[in-house]
């Protein structure tokens, strides 16, 4: 009630226009959005597409998803794309999986930017990430396929000399039994 008593100058306006336009723009983002404060610990900003990436419900459950890297390896603490952008290092399309809550599928796959962030004399990361997860299956269905097609075209070639052995010895056995 009592903002609504004070009168808002242009400024406080502008203000409030400002950052409905940026919860706006995060919503509507394709890709998560994190920004930690530099102790990464406080997460300061998080969209929903991040909190769907990460399987979780709240920024509360966030700080404890662990990552891995493209081979399954859990990540230790200094490879962290928000650790590394904290400590200056620009990070840049690493692909990352995250493991889902138990019981909710598989793990997601993501492409990770982060890099830090001045505010106020403040250090912040600021981290975007890409859900490659249908992406990274479909490589991986094909790359499945293209194993199998290659068994297939062993096996093929290997049918088609034991064929041609086979040919052989039974033209030998007709010509022994004509011999006879």
């Amino acid at each position: 009630i009592a903002g609504d008593l004070i009168p808002r100058t242009p400024r406080h306006r502008m203000a409030s226009a400002s950052h409905g336009l940026l919860e706006t723009l995060l919503a509507h983002l394709p890709c998560g959005v994190l920004v930690v404060d530099g102790d990464g610990e406080l997460v300061r900003v998080a969209n929903a597409r991040l909190l769907d990436f990460l399987g979780v419900d709240d920024l509360s459950a966030a700080t404890g998803v662990a990552l891995c890297d493209a081979h399954g390896s859990a990540l230790d603490e200094n490879r962290h794309p928000i650790r590394r952008a904290l400590l200056g290092e620009a990070v840049q399309g690493e692909l990352l999986g995250v493991a889902q809550p138990e019981g909710t599928g598989a793990e997601r796959w993501g492409l990770w930017n982060a890099r830090a962030v001045v505010e106020g004399g403040r250090r912040s990361a600021l981290a975007t990430v890409e859900d490659v997860t249908h992406r990274r299956r479909l490589e991986d269905a094909l790359a499945h396929a293209q194993k199998m097609d290659a068994v297939g075209q062993l096996a093929g070639s290997m049918a088609h000399d034991f064929n041609n052995l086979l040919t052989a010895i039974l033209g030998f056995g007709e010509l022994l039994l004509e011999g006879l």
